[in-house]
């Protein structure tokens, strides 16, 4: 993952984008809410990739006393109730793209 990649010159990710704007709109996307779409899902996905190869340190080392001093409550029983990375990362999409259905449907969206 590189930051600052663009579509052009070299032409992979300009490809990709071209191909899912086709998949989006034969759905019957409109062009504005297929383009959030997928500025939202690459810079997610980017994201989730830069923050994957930087943690050092993820939920599973925290320190005792952080995870027995009662302050963080609301953050411990989130940790024990969320998935694997992938499956945070894919129900993380699933919203994306039930943001992009919902748009579809209604007028007012944006």
């Amino acid at each position: 993952m590189i930051a600052g990649a663009h579509p052009f010159p070299n032409g992979t990710l300009a490809k990709f984008l071209e191909d899912s704007f086709v998949s989006l709109r034969s759905a019957g996307m409109d062009i504005r809410t297929a383009r959030i779409v997928m500025l939202t899902v690459i810079r997610y996905t980017f994201g989730c990739v830069i923050e994957e190869q930087a943690d050092e340190h993820n939920w599973e080392t925290l320190p005792e006393r952080t995870i027995n001093s009662g302050e963080l409550t609301n953050i411990m029983e989130a940790i024990h109730v969320g998935g694997t990375d992938d499956e945070n990362f894919m129900t993380g999409l699933k919203l994306i793209v039930a943001g992009g259905n919902e748009a579809m449907a209604s007028d007012k969206f944006f």
